[in-house]
């Protein structure tokens, strides 16, 4: 695809989320801005930033691949359970 055709499709999808009501943010991963519609099409990948909540990331295959890989860190660290843990015996 040509810059000039990739640029035009960019417009098309930053339209088409703003029409219905999707979000249109950079990427956490490249800056590239993606709409919602994008992200929910896709594989829906995030980068966990706290037990439940995480960033979106845009379509392309490497800033997903990132994504995964860097949920498998956050979620292999044994300190990210220990607070839920603690809430949970504490009653």
């Amino acid at each position: 695809m040509t810059k000039e055709a990739r640029r035009r499709w960019r417009l098309v999808n930053h339209l088409y989320a703003f029409t219905f009501g999707y979000f249109w943010l950079p990427c956490p991963l490249c800056g590239e801005y993606f709409g919602g519609h994008e992200w929910e099409a896709g594989a829906g990948e995030s980068i966990p930033t706290s037990i439940g909540r995480g960033e979106g990331v845009c379509y392309k295959e490497a800033c997903r691949i990132e994504a995964r890989r860097r949920t498998l860190e956050f979620y292999a660290r044994p300190d990210v359970f220990e607070g839920m843990r603690r809430k949970i015996h504490a009653r």
